[in-house]
């Protein structure tokens, strides 16, 4: 289990009078469900939205342990972990999280994630399942143009959330559904999925 999560929410809710923002140039205003938000500089920062009973969860307590692992994390590590915002309204909690990588976001969520240049994915092993998928025409993507190209960027993620990228998703594999900006999509659970962009 997710050190920040207590449970799946099974509905996007608009959680607090003040949304969360990000950038305009996103395509997107607000983030009001669990979400991804990928940086030029290979950071994570997730906005997290669960079910939490105040009958039978105690905020005060999630927030302790919480600092607390992100507390034990950073005296090992030169790059640090912050939670920037945390709150309950309405037995809904909603966090928002920075890591500094995709290995601080594995190391404290348990959760699979590969966050950078397609060379170093497949460096690391990766083979991308059944191919990725050209958003534009829909063919499969050439395997040697995708790595010669040192611009691109790859998420590869196992676990349901929206993604916002830092430019347009050109290729797609696995349980994605790409909006209509191009520049975020929703990863569904179940399979391995990919997102790569410019």
């Amino acid at each position: 289990m997710r050190i920040f999560r207590i449970g799946r929410k099974s509905a996007i809710i608009v959680l607090l009078s003040c949304l969360f923002l990000v950038v305009s140039g996103c395509g997107i205003t607000s983030i009001d469900a669990d979400t991804l938000v990928l940086d030029k500089d290979m950071g994570i920062t997730e906005y997290v939205f669960e079910d939490f009973d105040t009958t039978e969860y105690n905020y005060d307590d999630w927030i302790q342990f919480t600092k607390n692992s992100i507390e034990e994390y950073n005296s090992a590590n030169s790059k640090a972990v912050t939670l920037k915002k945390s709150g309950v309204r309405d037995d809904i909690l909603s966090c928002v999280i920075e890591y500094p990588s995709d290995n601080a976001f594995f190391e404290l969520n348990r959760v699979p994630v590969f966050y950078g240049t397609i060379a170093q994915a497949v460096k690391a092993g990766y083979n991308f399942g059944k191919g990725l998928i050209d958003v534009n025409d829909e063919s499969v993507a050439s395997m040697d143009k995708l790595i010669a190209s040192e611009e691109m960027k790859i998420l590869i993620i196992n676990m349901e959330t929206d993604v916002v990228t830092t430019g347009d998703i050109a290729y797609i594999g696995g349980n994605v559904t790409l909006n209509d900006n191009k520049k975020s999509a929703h990863v569904k659970e179940g399979e391995t999925s990919y997102i790569v962009f410019n």
